[in-house]
C-alpha cells in the first residue's frame, strides 16, 4: 500500500532541519553554551478531506453542533525554532562557589490528529474533526547556585520558571506556569564511606484554559511540596547499599491536601571481578494532573471527558538482576538481565469509550481501572571495540523486553455511562469493556519488544543498521467496535459519511518489524556527511489505535565541527 494516496497534492512530503551547538569557557571562570534548531515539515499525515453535506437531522443525531473545519497541506506544515543558552560563573574570591541561569525558548507549529481516516487507503489522513492545529509558545528560565564547601559538603539551590502558551483549534487553547525550587545538602563521609542526601521541593503549577473550566473555573492550580532524605553506604568495597524516603504533599485548587510517603531501597554486590548482582525496591505515588481530572472537550465525533473524582495511584516495584562483563578478542562489553514487578493499586488509564453520549457519542476519559500488575523480564547486551582503533570499529546494542501486564479486578465497576437521554446507562468494567479479555491482559500493551542496533567503521565510513520488533497489541476497547458499526450504518444511509475502521487492521496485524538504516562518510576532520533511512522496509504499523507510525523516512545530513 503506497502512503496517503497521495494526499500531498503539489507539496512535498519531506522535512528540513538545521541545529547548531557552541560552548566556551570564557576568562576561565564563566561557562557559556549557546545552541538552536530550525525546523520544517510536511509531516506524512495529510488533512482531512471535507465532510461532505450531512442532512440536518443526522448532525443533531451525531451532536455535530459546530461545523467541521477543513485544513490544507499547508495548515498542516511544521514549524519550530528553539533557542538555548547556559551560563555558569566560577567565583574567583570564594572557592567552590558556582552560580548562573539556564535557559531555552521555543516557538512550534504543529498539529495533533486524533484518528485516521480509515485502515486502508486513508492511513495516512486525518478523520474529519479529528485534526487540530497548535501555535505554542514555551520558554523556562533555570537560576542556580551550588557551593562545594571542600569538607565533603556540598549545597546547591535550583530554581524554574516554565510558562507556557497553547493556541489550539476549536477553542482549545491553554496556557500556564510552573514555578519550582529545590534545595539539596549532600556530605561525604570519605572515613566510612557513606553519603548523605536531603532536600526539600517545592512547585506551583498554574494554568488557565476553558478546557478545564469543569471544575468550577477555567483558573486551576497545583501546588507540590516534599522533603527526602537518601543514604549511600558502601562495605568491602563490594557492596553498595542505597535507601532513602520521600514525604510528598499535593493540592489541587482548594481541594483537601493529601501525603504520602515514598520508599526506596537497592543493593548492588559485585559477586566475582566482572559479576555484578543487583535488587531494588521502590515505592511509586502518581497524583493527578489538572487536565486528567478537569479536561473537557470535543472535535467532531469524538470527545474528551472530565474525571474530577480522579484518584491518586500507588504503585510498588521489585527487580532483581545479573550484570556480567565480558570480553570477546578486543571486543569489550556487557550482558544484563533483570526480572520486575511492578503493582498498581488505582491504576490510572487513558481509556476509550462511550462515556456521555448526549455531548460525544465516543471519547477518552482517565480513569481509576482498579489494581493492576505488570511483571516480565528484561535482557540487553551491549559491546564495543576500542575507539582508539581509527580503522576498524563495530558497535553492538541488543535488547529483549517481556511484560506480561494484567488487571488484578477485571470485574469492578470503575465508571457508568450514561445514555442518549442523558440519564445512568451502563456499568463499565474491565471485562466488558475489553475486545479480547483472555489472560486479563492490559489494553494497548505489547508483551514482546525487540530492539537491535549494529555499526560498523571501517576507516571514513561508517554503517549502520538497527531493527524493532512488537509483537501483537493483544486488547483494545470494545468502544472502537462500537463506534465503526455505528459509522458502518450510518455510512449505508449517507455515503459521504467516513467510516471509522480499526477491527481488521487491529485483528489481522499479529506483529510488527522495522528496521532502520544509515550510512556515514567521514570527507574530514570536521566534516561528515550521512543518509539516514528510517522504516527502510517502508512497514504500516501503530503503536495506538487510530494513530499511524511514520512510514519510510530518507535524510541527508551533514555536520560541521570547528
Amino acid at each position: 500500500m503506497h502512503p496517503a494516496q497521495d494526499w500531498y497534492d503539489g507539496a512535498i512530503p519531506g522535512f528540513m532541519n538545521l541545529s547548531f551547538l557552541h560552548s566556551e569557557v570564557i576568562n576561565k571562570n564563566l561557562d557559556f553554551v549557546i545552541g538552536g534548531n530550525f525546523n520544517l515539515d510536511q509531516g506524512y499525515i495529510g488533512p482531512a478531506p471535507p465532510m461532505g453535506y450531512l442532512p440536518p437531522d443526522l448532525k443533531k443525531s451525531l451532536l455535530l453542533t459546530d461545523s467541521i473545519p477543513t485544513f490544507t497541506n499547508q495548515d498542516m506544515l511544521k514549524e519550530r525554532a528553539r533557542l538555548n543558552f547556559g551560563l555558569r560563573y566560577h567565583s574567583k574570591k570564594v572557592s567552590g562557589l558556582s552560580y548562573g541561569i539556564n535557559g531555552n525558548g521555543m516557538v512550534n507549529k504543529t498539529n495533533m490528529v486524533l484518528a485516521w481516516l480509515s485502515d486502508s487507503t486513508g492511513l495516512y489522513r486525518g478523520y474529519p474533526g479529528a485534526v487540530f492545529l497548535e501555535k505554542q509558545t514555551f520558554f523556562n528560565l533555570d537560576p542556580f547556585i551550588k557551593y562545594d564547601a571542600g569538607n565533603g559538603v556540598t549545597h546547591s539551590l535550583v530554581t524554574r520558571v516554565f510558562h507556557t502558551d497553547d493556541e489550539i483549534t476549536n477553542n482549545q487553547s491553554t496556557n500556564g506556569t510552573l514555578y519550582y525550587a529545590e534545595y539539596q545538602l549532600q556530605k561525604k563521609y570519605e572515613d566510612i564511606s557513606l553519603n548523605f542526601t536531603g532536600g526539600l521541593v517545592g512547585s506551583l503549577s498554574t494554568t488557565h484554559a476553558q478546557l478545564y473550566d469543569s471544575s468550577g473555573s477555567p483558573n486551576n492550580k497545583v501546588t507540590n511540596v516534599a522533603e527526602y532524605v537518601q543514604i549511600d553506604k558502601k562495605f568491602w568495597d563490594v557492596l553498595n547499599i542505597s535507601g532513602g524516603v520521600r514525604y510528598e504533599y499535593f493540592q489541587t485548587n482548594n481541594l483537601e491536601g493529601v501525603t504520602h510517603p515514598i520508599a526506596r531501597a537497592g543493593a548492588n554486590l559485585q559477586i566475582l571481578r566482572a559479576t555484578w548482582l543487583r535488587a531494588s525496591y521502590g515505592d511509586g505515588y502518581r497524583y493527578p494532573t489538572i487536565t486528567e481530572r478537569y479536561i473537557s472537550t470535543k472535535a467532531g465525533l469524538f470527545g474528551v471527558f472530565p474525571n474530577p473524582g480522579l484518584q491518586p495511584e500507588t504503585s510498588q516495584n521489585f527487580e532483581m538482576g545479573l550484570k556480567q562483563g565480558f570480553k570477546i578478542g578486543n571486543c569489550m562489553g556487557y550482558l544484563d538481565a533483570a526480572a520486575f514487578q511492578q503493582n498498581y493499586h488505582n491504576t490510572i488509564e487513558y481509556l476509550f469509550g462511550v462515556w456521555d453520549p448526549t455531548v460525544s457519542l465516543v471519547g477518552f476519559k482517565f480513569v481509576n481501572t482498579g489494581d493492576s500488575r505488570v511483571s516480565g523480564a528484561d535482557i540487553s547486551m551491549a559491546c564495543a571495540t576500542p575507539e582508539t582503533n581509527k580503522n576498524f570499529g563495530v558497535t553492538v546494542l541488543a535488547g529483549y523486553t517481556y511484560v506480561d501486564p494484567v488487571s488484578l479486578t477485571p470485574n469492578r465497576v470503575y465508571a457508568v455511562t450514561k445514555n442518549l437521554q442523558g440519564g445512568i446507562g451502563d456499568s463499565v468494567t474491565y471485562k466488558n469493556s475489553s475486545l479480547n479479555p483472555a489472560g486479563n491482559v492490559l489494553k494497548y500493551r505489547f508483551k514482546n519488544m525487540v530492539k537491535l542496533d549494529v555499526e560498523t567503521r571501517i576507516h571514513k565510513f561508517g554503517v549502520g543498521v538497527s531493527y524493532r520488533y512488537y509483537s501483537k497489541m493483544q486488547n483494545i476497547d470494545t468502544a472502537f467496535a462500537q463506534i465503526e458499526s455505528l459509522t458502518k450504518t450510518i455510512n449505508t444511509a449517507y455515503p459521504q459519511f467516513q467510516t471509522i475502521d480499526i477491527l481488521n487492521y487491529w485483528e489481522t496485524h499479529k506483529s510488527f518489524s522495522v528496521f532502520d538504516a544509515r550510512v556515514s562518510y567521514k570527507l574530514t576532520s570536521k566534516h561528515k556527511l550521512s543518509i539516514v533511512c528510517n522504516n527502510v522496509f517502508n512497514v504500516a504499523y501503530f503503536l495506538r489505535p487510530l494513530k499511524i507510525e511514520p512510514p519510510r523516512t530518507t535524510a541527508i545530513q551533514y555536520v560541521y565541527s570547528f
